[in-house]
């Protein structure tokens, strides 16, 4: 771990973007493609005060603000041409939120209210003239308008001439003279006189965006950077007379020249910290000569203080052994284990070792420190660091103890398919399964209805062994006690009704194929006091009976032994042309 940083003062990221639109004008469409500088401000972290500092594994929301920057030199021509100066911006941005150079969160912000823009003016009888020194082509331009409409905040605003006209183009307005006279850095081709217009860059301010959410999911000592890259925007001026431009397609500025605008600082920045968990002390007590004693090293998770919401609690991953017993031996699995190992742990905030005792009765101790490390090198090198915290095990080793041996035989038994739960006799005939009557409609209809619950108990105890369960139609036989359906494999008539009274087994009329029955919804699951999971194969499915059988559920090795049930549908499509009557079927199960 390492001292607990607040993050640097929010800041902005600034991106250009070239999008295209097309201006109606009282003379026809105007194709234009436009520089929009398009800066993500960062207003405020969450969780903000008091929490002065974030911890490694917290979640961090950013919000902010989202400023346009519209073109003055396109304000101040729309001036000069159309006399309009005021209109709206509205607008609508996706932001990608990053981590260190990583993609972390996607945030697509929402549409705007538009943006009012009030920043030109228009230059009634504007008269240019040039003032040149040194060589020929060099020196400024006088702009006089006799109705006076300059300030002295207008030096950086742009100046547009009539077209066609002689006034130069791109031209900034660099010094201030009197309210009737402004100077701008271009030399003109000539004198001459016109309406014009000027405007400034303007910022439209799209407030109180929420920026994303980041994970500070580093490594201890790396510093991360947050940024807001916008990677699309979709923008709209609407001005009086030429209505509503939308300018889509924006992408990545070819237009403006290079540093004029930053994508690579973050808005805010600040050193990964984690918060140690704390080894836990314990005591233990053993007997001389013993064998094979259970040592557990146990930690405790700790979150920052004061409490950051959404930080994660820190969890000890490795274990270093400080100390070990000079009487006895400890143990990681197999191997020794000696002071100074650094071991993995065996789950979370936990190391389960073994200890074998010494020969007398004596006091050992084992003392150990954590750390919450992502690997076995950072560890390594936190746990070598001086100061770090440790706990303390005492283990008591006392009088021989004295050991019970226990055993139980396990005789196999057999595997089991039962109509009846595992705890009632084995039933292999099953109570019959009445469906729900019809009555002929001159349609086909179909019944439904849930299958009674078949009971598969492996008791061979045997790991190694799988079984199948399968299931398929067999002849009506006994079941049926009609002689001539005695053979019959699918539904036959045995008492017929009204003018069927003595149902003729040869008429097809008496029989509902097998292919009519289906099973489906299909569940295997482990019976009560089963520790095995589900079988590995389930046929949720189904599927019909006109097929030679169809597989339910199947299990895998060594996942097979205990008892299952199985549940399902069945449904019986009966066509308009059947007889009237009971007909009966025989469904058989089989496990193998």
């Amino acid at each position: 771990g390492h001292p607990l940083t607040a993050f640097a003062d929010p800041g902005s990221n600034t991106y250009a973007f070239d999008c295209s639109g097309t201006l109606v004008t009282p003379t026809g469409p105007m194709p234009l493609t436009l520089p929009f500088p398009i800066t993500v401000i960062a207003t405020g972290m969450t969780p903000g005060a008091p929490y002065t500092a974030y911890p490694n594994h917290a979640t961090v929301s950013a919000t902010g603000d989202v400023v346009v920057s519209f073109s003055g030199v396109f304000a101040a021509n729309l001036v000069a041409a159309a006399n309009l100066t005021t209109g709206t911006l509205g607008g609508s941005f996706k932001v990608d939120a990053t981590k260190s150079s990583s993609p972390d969160a996607t945030v697509t912000l929402p549409t705007s209210d538009p943006t009012p823009w009030t920043s030109g003016k228009q230059l009634l009888g504007m008269v240019w003239t040039d003032v040149e020194y040194g060589a020929p082509g060099s020196g400024v331009t006088v702009i006089t308008v006799p109705s006076g409409p300059f300030v002295p905040g207008d030096v950086g605003a742009f100046v547009a001439g009539p077209s066609p006209s002689t006034f130069p183009a791109l031209a900034p307005v660099v010094g201030y003279v009197s309210p009737t006279q402004v100077i701008i850095g271009a030399v003109p081709s000539a004198a001459g006189t016109g309406n014009g217009g000027m405007a400034a860059d303007t910022n439209f301010v799209f407030p109180g965006l929420a920026l994303g959410s980041f994970v500070t999911d580093g490594v201890d000592g790396e510093v991360m950077d947050l940024k807001a890259i916008p990677t699309s925007a979709a923008l709209t001026l609407t001005v009086p007379l030429l209505g509503a431009t939308a300018f889509s397609g924006c992408v990545n500025s070819a237009l403006l020249p290079p540093g004029s605008f930053d994508n690579s600082l973050p808005f805010a920045s600040a050193a990964l910290v984690g918060v140690e968990p704390t080894p836990n002390a314990g005591s233990l007590n053993v007997g001389t000569s013993s064998i094979g004693n259970p040592v557990v090293l146990t930690a405790t998770s700790n979150a920052p203080v004061p409490a950051v919401p959404g930080a994660v609690l820190s969890t000890a991953t490795y274990f270093k052994i400080n100390t070990v017993p000079a009487v006895g031996t400890l143990y990681n699995g197999v191997t020794p284990v000696v002071a100074g190992d650094i071991i993995a742990a065996s789950s979370a905030n936990t190391l389960a070792l073994t200890f074998n005792a010494g020969a007398t009765a004596s006091g050992q101790t084992i003392t150990f420190s954590v750390d919450d490390g992502a690997d076995l090198a950072t560890a390594t090198t936190a746990l070598n660091t001086p100061g770090r915290t440790t706990a303390t095990v005492n283990i008591a080793v006392g009088t021989p103890p004295v050991q019970q041996p226990i055993s139980q035989l396990i005789n196999p038994g057999t595997l089991n398919l039962s109509c009846s739960a595992p705890s009632a006799p084995v039933l292999t005939v099953c109570e019959i399964l009445e469906l729900p009557e019809i009555t002929l409609n001159g349609v086909q209809q179909t019944t439904t209805a849930p299958m009674n619950t078949i009971y598969v108990s492996d008791n061979r105890g045997d790991p190694t062994a799988n079984w199948t369960l399968s299931t398929y139609m067999v002849a009506n036989g006994a079941f049926n006690s009609n002689a001539g359906c005695a053979t019959a494999v699918d539904f036959c008539n045995q008492e017929g009704v009204g003018g069927n009274s003595t149902p003729d087994a040869s008429l097809t009329q008496n029989h509902i194929p097998a292919a009519n029955l289906s099973i489906g919804s299909v569940a295997c699951t482990a019976y009560a006091g089963n520790s095995n999971p589900a079988p590995a194969t389930v046929n949720a499915a189904g599927g019909n009976y006109g097929s030679p059988s169809i597989s339910l559920c199947s299990t895998t090795a060594p996942d097979g032994g205990g008892s299952f049930a199985v549940n399902g549908t069945f449904s019986l499509v009966i066509p308009s042309s059947t007889a009237a009557g009971t007909f009966v079927g025989v469904v058989e199960y089989l496990v193998v």
